[in-house]
């Protein structure tokens, strides 16, 4: 009997990759990240472990990848997971581009996907810690908004709600504060089709990606060493929850978010006035 097929993207990244060898042993795998050179070293990596691998690039805030790696899912076959962990933080791109891949992105990518997860699939997108420390600041008008990232003038609406200075200091914790809202409106999606989908919003992770936005003595990073963990994170710990989510373990579980952060969350808001 050939395995299942699961999608990861950002593939090449900390969490991806983590993901991937996790997802090696019961999967058949599609892989995409925006990075050729990365993305070709991990697939020769997982070939040579005797994985079937097919690797897409892919910018997942561009519609043509997203359906020519929809396409890619359909021929490779039976989808069954999807493990979205493309995305990029502040430190690489503008505020604009924060939203066109983090919240738009993830649009994109359900929106192509949701036909083939049927019958136990299960998908997991990668919001973050920066969700919860915006929440304060969200509105029902702002939710309602982000929640439907594809209409029309979206960007030019979203800066106008929020205003500029709003929109250039928090781009990243709404796209993100998008991705949760995005799960809860999938779920019911979704579960039409017998399919679950669920978002995770990791801490702060011991990532290239982290360790570009997070100097020491930053903010961030006094709130990991005063978390209960004292710790910053590792990709597999992420890849560890995915995978749990993606299986039939947590078949009761959709339409949530789940904050794997080793309580930095908390100590950021309530100690450090990251508010």
């Amino acid at each position: 009997m050939s395995k299942p097929v699961a999608i990861i993207t950002g593939a090449a990244g900390g969490m991806g990759t983590a993901t991937a060898l996790r997802f090696a042993e019961n999967y058949n795998l599609v892989l995409a990240d925006v990075s050729e050179e990365r993305l070709a070293a991990l697939e020769k990596r997982l070939l040579q472990k005797g994985v079937s691998v097919e690797a897409q690039v892919v910018d997942v805030s561009e519609k043509k990848d997203i359906d020519r790696l929809a396409e890619a899912a359909r021929h490779a076959g039976d989808l069954k997971a999807l493990a979205h962990t493309a995305g990029i933080s502040p430190g690489m791109g503008t505020p604009e581009r924060l939203v066109e891949v983090n919240l738009i992105g993830t649009a994109l990518l359900l929106e192509a996907l949701q036909a083939q997860m049927t019958d136990g699939a299960a998908a997991v997108c990668i919001a973050s810690m920066g969700a919860y420390i915006y929440q304060p600041y969200v509105t029902p008008e702002l939710n309602s908004l982000i929640e439907d990232p594809l209409q029309p003038e979206f960007l030019t609406k979203l800066k106008q709600m929020v205003g500029d200075e709003a929109f250039e200091q928090n781009a990243y914790s709404i796209s993100k504060t998008g991705v949760q809202l995005l799960v809860q409106k999938y779920a019911g999606i979704l579960g039409q089709n017998n399919a679950r989908i669920n978002s995770l919003s990791p801490g702060i992770i011991d990532t290239p990606m982290t360790r570009l936005d997070m100097p020491p003595g930053s903010p961030l990073d006094l709130a990991v060493k005063a978390s209960p963990a004292g710790r910053e994170g590792v990709a597999d710990e992420i890849a560890t929850t995915i995978g749990f989510l993606c299986s039939a373990d947590s078949s009761y579980i959709t339409g949530i978010d789940v904050l794997v952060d080793g309580g930095a969350t908390r100590v950021a808001i309530s100690q450090l006035g990251m508010l």
